[in-house]
């Protein structure tokens, strides 16, 4: 399964850009970024739109959920996400 979020490192070498200026085009409204677990990540579709390429076709709802449950799951078990979601990963 494709990734659905790409950190902002692996954004900059996919569009061939610095990461300092993947930052200055997130900061200026150019390109979308998500804060996940003490991470910022570049959804792909994003990639996608910057460049003008549209995918055939997008993730399925399964695909998202799998993708939320892994990265929440990351981010519970490195102690990064807020107590809210902790107390969700540990079933209370």
């Amino acid at each position: 399964m494709e990734p659905l979020a790409v950190p902002v490192t692996e954004a900059a070498r996919l569009l061939g850009l610095r990461r300092e200026a993947v930052y200055r085009c997130i900061t200026a409204g150019q390109l979308r970024a998500v804060v996940l677990g003490g991470r910022k990540l570049v959804p792909v579709v994003e990639l996608g739109r910057v460049l003008g390429i549209e995918r055939a076709s997008g993730p399925t709802v399964e695909d998202l959920c799998r993708s939320l449950v892994q990265l929440l799951s990351t981010a519970i078990e490195a102690d990064a996400a807020p107590p809210a979601l902790r107390s969700i990963g540990k079933g209370t």
